[in-house]
């Protein structure tokens, strides 16, 4: 009965031992999963921070668009001026062959009389304000050439960096969008992956449970046998006590008949 109940007392000891190896494996499994927590939580912040930077860059790719669209503007604008300097430059070729007519006209017309002198005089001066205008005309289509020249440059320039800069937004946009595909795809990896250790997880943590549950049945089922095993060991010290009791009795009873029976002997 002293081996059963050893038996029961180590068979108990090896469940609590169980219990306690089940409950660590369950708080490791916990910790796991809190770290899984933390790396999604991590990746959903860097994906934000890339969707906040595409959206900066499509900003700034939409503000680039809208500075080429006014430099091409610009750039009409400056073809038609340089048109209209083309028509002026006409104009002024124009009025210096009417010059060169007139010169030729004045060459060819000797004046012989007062009159035709004073005409003479006066086509002569119409014809030296013709020049001064032609050579002022032709001094301010040359700045007006200049100034469309400098433009055009300005403007090929500003369109050359602006394609560039719209060029290297596209490419840098494009590989955002890349590496947000890929994230989205490591996340998913990572999801699934996540999703199958935590199922696994919960299904070796339902398995514990329920061997830890099954664990602590036996050990109340052994404690309710120690305790009822204790019950009888307290009756059978009762019993032995009793007995121990009945049989001082009996030698007692045992002694004083051995003694009547030496003292009739003795008579």
């Amino acid at each position: 009965m002293i081996l059963q109940m050893h038996k029961f007392q180590v068979e108990l000891e090896e469940s609590k031992q169980k219990h306690l190896e089940q409950t660590e494996k369950i708080k490791v499994l916990e910790a796991k999963n809190e770290e899984c927590r933390s790396d999604i939580n991590e990746l959903t912040k860097t994906k934000e921070r890339l969707t906040e930077q595409s959206g900066f860059l499509q900003k700034s790719l939409d503000r680039k668009k809208i500075e080429n669209n006014e430099l091409s503007e610009k750039l009409k604008q400056a073809d038609i001026q340089l048109r209209e300097s083309g028509s002026v430059l006409a104009t002024v070729r124009n009025l210096e062959s009417k010059n060169e007519l007139l010169g030729e006209k004045m060459s060819n017309v000797l004046l012989n009389t007062e009159e035709e002198i004073a005409k003479a005089k006066t086509e002569r001066e119409h014809y030296m304000k013709l020049l001064e205008d032609t050579a002022e005309l032709n001094k301010r289509n040359v700045e007006i050439h200049n100034e469309l020249c400098k433009a055009k440059e300005i403007g090929d320039e500003y369109t050359q960096q602006a394609k560039i800069c719209v060029e290297k937004s596209e490419q840098f946009s494009s590989e955002i969008s890349k590496t947000l595909d890929e994230i989205q795809r490591v996340k998913q990896q990572f999801t699934e992956y996540n999703n199958d250790r935590v199922r696994n997880c919960l299904k070796e943590n339902a398995s514990l449970l329920k061997e830890n549950k099954a664990l602590k049945q036996t050990a109340m089922d052994l404690e309710t046998k120690l305790n009822e095993q204790q019950k009888g060991n307290e009756v059978l010290k009762e019993t032995l006590v009793k007995t121990e009791g009945e049989k001082q009795e009996l030698l007692k009873e045992v002694h004083s008949l051995q003694k009547k029976i030496q003292e009739k002997v003795a008579k």
